[in-house]
């Protein structure tokens, strides 16, 4: 009978979309802990240096260390962006200083991994042997008690972000080729190690972990699967992108992905080898 033969696929298309919404609703949630997680972990944090320094900051020298950056890639008329004196005066010596010591871009060899290699060996030098010692004179000679060490490290915090604002729209070209290169450092550390193979074999992993989530996506189909992929896809763009505004993406900084990418690919790659056998999986 014509009526009888409709009703498996009305329940059919009734429970595909049911676990279309449902699959919504984790998506959702998920995101929505996840965004949680990120508002509790600097609330916490910043309760954390409260109770201990008496200060309630979240994590300082970030700022110091985007400061570091620009000094490390900073042109010869950088110093004329900065409008304070005593900021433009200290800015000029800290650059000289690193030029002093060979710490600068001008001198980092050609390419994406070598470049990235010359500034992650320049950074913490800068921060150290050009920053610190630079802004601590600076800090003390203005009336800041830089013997307590959290309250340096918020002074040094503003000094670092006065500069970076100040110098990034004259610098933004260089600043933005530099982070890019980090960024894509960073992406490989993320799931493998830095090699001339293993790149190659990183924008494989990344291209084909994105071809079958988009391919999921649209076709509607495994949405649990694409939907956990999207949810690490988008925590390491997230993890590499604001590491990379900061600092060199050393492996300790972004690997805590990597389990879950592989986990996540592995999910996407049974699935479609188990609909390429069996057409029907697709409504499992």
């Amino acid at each position: 009978h014509p009526t009888r033969l409709r009703q498996p696929a009305h329940g059919v298309s009734r429970d595909n979309t049911l676990r279309g919404l449902c699959d919504k609703k984790e998506m959702a949630l998920s995101l929505a802990g996840a965004a949680l997680f990120f508002v509790l972990n600097s609330l916490i944090g910043g309760t954390w240096q409260y109770l201990v320094n008496g200060y309630f900051t979240g994590k300082t020298l970030g700022p110091a260390n985007m400061a570091c950056n620009m000094i490390y890639l900073s042109g010869e008329e950088a110093a004329e962006s900065i409008k304070d004196p005593g900021l433009k005066a200290l800015f000029t010596r800290m650059r000289t200083l690193a030029l002093e010591k060979q710490l600068h871009i001008s001198l980092a060899p050609e390419g994406i991994i070598p470049g990235e290699a010359h500034y992650a060996a320049c950074h913490d030098r800068i921060n150290y042997e050009v920053f610190e010692p630079l802004t601590q004179e600076f800090l003390a000679e203005n009336g800041t008690d830089i013997s307590d060490y959290a309250l340096y490290r918020i002074k040094a915090d503003e000094v670092g972000a006065a500069l970076f604002k100040s110098l990034l729209f004259s610098e933004f070209g260089t600043w933005f080729s530099l982070y890019l290169k980090i960024c894509a450092v960073g992406f490989i550390r993320t799931v493998a190690v830095v090699h001339p193979v293993l790149n190659w074999y990183t924008v494989l992993v990344y291209g084909l972990s994105l071809l079958l989530t988009g391919r999921f996506l649209l076709k509607r189909i495994a949405l649990r699967e694409a939907g956990y992929m999207l949810m690490v896809l988008t925590s390491i763009i997230g993890t590499v992108c604001s590491t990379s505004l900061i600092i060199e993406c050393w492996a300790r900084y972004v690997f805590y992905n990597m389990p879950f990418f592989y986990y996540g690919l592995f999910l996407l790659l049974r699935r479609h080898f188990t609909i390429a056998a069996d057409p029907q999986a697709r409504q499992a």
